[in-house]
């Protein structure tokens, strides 16, 4: 994150069922939800500190949604890439999926700018009586923005499968294609993004070669996803995330470690590096005499795939599954 934001009192981030999962937050220890206390500190201070940054050319409006045709000695008409100075403060927020747009820092805080809906259209304020489209914002002070929905068109020649007649092919909640599809030219409401390995946990599953990896859940479809590649046009903004594994983040640089709890002679992963985790061991140490908790990557970036562990203690919880360990400790 690069704004400046005062030191708040820990804020509880809860990236609910919605967002995550599939599961009421009771069932916690085995579903996607999250929560996590976190606390914000001070930012420094950068060039893109209190702008936004556009993703296509905006005119400006004003509090009653009609264009301005003269802004600041200006025709009010932005050209794309633009930087545009704001107005309102940012605010941390609980949950990103009760705001329209939303974005996080590295930690996966959420907070958002606030915005006006004007007609069922978002917009931010930019003084002077101003107003831009939050549609047609990229990013806020160099952080891209999310969205929690947005609507897709499928495309007129969709990836092929026999079964589907020239339509779109859904996959399910364990990323497997399915034998049910989508129109072509079908228009649809997507809310989460994601890809087949993260649904499934695997990096082999079924009909994996030669396939598009990346897809978006259809909105109130809590099961069914369809190809990022079968979209018309990819949103301008970025999805919120949906993952069946947890995703975790490294303290600091690390190694990983083979099932016998031998390390890797190098070290695999950098600071501040994120990962998707897939199951939760302990694992004993020859080294040093006792078990640890250890945690196995989904993709693993080690050469020789035998080490594909990585300790607990190495990395901090980002969102996603809590995993509960397979086994108990073994230390003698």
């Amino acid at each position: 994150m690069r704004y400046i934001m005062k030191k708040i009192k820990k804020v509880l981030i809860s990236l609910a069922a919605g967002l995550l999962a599939t599961a009421p937050v009771a069932t916690l220890a085995t579903t996607t939800n999250q929560v996590h206390a976190v606390e914000t500190t001070e930012q420094t201070s950068s060039a893109e500190e209190g702008m936004l940054k556009l993703n296509h050319k905006a005119r400006v409006y004003n509090k009653k949604g009609q264009k301005k045709y003269s802004y600041l000695k200006s025709n009010g008409l932005f050209k794309k890439g633009a930087s545009i100075k704001y107005t309102d403060k940012i605010k941390a927020i609980s949950n990103p999926d009760t705001k329209r747009y939303s974005f996080p820092d590295d930690d996966w805080n959420w907070f958002y700018l606030p915005y006006k809906t004007i007609k069922g259209k978002e917009y931010y304020s930019i003084g002077h009586g101003g107003y831009i489209k939050a549609v047609n914002v990229d990013s806020i002070n160099g952080v891209r923005l999310y969205t929690n929905y947005a609507t897709v068109r499928i495309s007129s020649s969709p990836t092929y499968f026999p079964k589907g007649k020239g339509n779109a092919v859904t996959v399910n909640n364990q990323g497997k294609f399915t034998n049910k599809f989508i129109k072509k030219n079908a228009k649809l409401i997507i809310d989460r993004s994601s890809d087949r390995e993260r649904l499934a946990n695997s990096s082999a599953i079924d009909e994996m070669e030669n396939r598009t990896l990346e897809v978006y859940r259809i909105k109130n479809s809590k099961q069914s996803f369809i190809l990022q590649d079968d979209v018309k046009k990819i949103p301008r903004h970025k999805i919120l995330p949906y993952t069946n594994s947890m995703v975790v983040k490294f303290l600091h640089d690390a190694t990983t470690y083979t099932i016998d709890g031998i390390p890797n002679s190098v070290d695999v992963y950098k600071q501040g590096d994120a990962a998707s985790v897939v199951g939760s061991h302990y694992i004993w140490i020859p080294s040093l005499n006792r078990s640890e908790l250890f945690y196995q990557v989904l993709n693993i970036l080690s050469v020789d795939r035998t080490y594909k562990f990585v300790k607990a203690s190495d990395v901090r919880y980002l969102y996603g599954r809590h995993l509960e360990p397979s086994n108990i400790t073994d230390n003698k």
